[in-house]
């Protein structure tokens, strides 16, 4: 399962990452936005993250 949240203010952005496999795998990261983008942007960012980090993880 995957869970992703993207966040943005007028100053900074980030990227909230959950993925939680199979046999009680999970990984978590954070990650900072450094450019300029939209609160679309940044939710989309989170998502391709996160799709990076199920297909590394096999899962």
């Amino acid at each position: 399962m995957l869970h992703v949240d993207g966040s943005l203010t007028s100053n900074a952005g980030g990227a909230g990452i959950l993925l939680q496999g199979p046999k009680g795998m999970e990984i978590e990261v954070a990650v900072k936005i450094d450019f300029p983008t939209t609160n679309n942007t940044a939710e989309y960012e989170a998502l391709t993250i996160g799709l990076e980090m199920a297909l590394e993880a096999g899962v």
